[in-house]
């Protein structure tokens, strides 16, 4: 839209031009920090210059770097010198947390993570133990369980010798039956 079409201010026509150029509210005008190439009207620029990705920003962490841009800020974290970081020793148990410019310092301290890997090494060892208690654990409850299963399994094969020694002597006496109910049969 442009201002001509949006704006309500009734001017002479000589007036317009000079207002519709210079003060007119809804004339676009193109933010003001370099490379950004927005245009928008002039009573919405406060707006857009506070989310302006090109507009400068001050650290956060206050570090004093030279007007890093909002699009930047992210990038910059990574080499703030104010930035909280972990030790490089972190996977060996140690815990300290320091800003970016001051670690260095820590993590030539040898005397210090020699403790926590100690701390460390103690951990897995326990761990370690742990395990090894709930393995054999587990090892004896599959015997218990083999143990159950094998006697489980015995029973199922007397059964089933039972079942079969059943079904051969009933076709054994079906016909000593059969022959028993016809001679009663013929008595009567």
């Amino acid at each position: 839209e442009d201002a001509q079409s949006t704006c309500d201010v009734r001017l002479s026509r000589n007036d317009l031009v000079e207002h519709l150029k210079h003060h007119c509210k809804h004339r676009h005008v193109h933010c003001p920090h370099p490379s950004c190439g927005v245009s928008v009207a002039y009573n919405r620029m406060a707006a857009h210059i506070e989310v302006c990705p090109l507009a400068h920003a001050s650290c956060p962490r206050q570090c004093g770097a030279p007007n890093p841009t909002r699009k930047s800020l992210d990038a910059h974290r990574s080499d703030c010198p104010n930035e909280a970081v972990s030790c490089v020793h972190a996977p060996l148990g140690c815990s300290h947390v320091a800003p970016r410019g001051q670690i260095g310092q820590h993590e030539r301290d040898i005397g210090v993570h020699f403790v926590a890997l100690s701390k460390t090494f103690v951990q897995l060892q326990q761990s370690h133990e742990l395990l090894q208690r709930s393995h054999k654990q587990q090892i004896h409850q599959m015997q218990q369980m083999e143990g159950t299963l094998q006697a489980q399994s015995s029973v199922l094969e007397r059964l089933q010798l039972q079942a079969t020694l059943f079904e051969e002597g009933f076709d054994v006496l079906q016909p000593v039956m059969a022959k028993a109910r016809a001679e009663a049969e013929a008595a009567e």
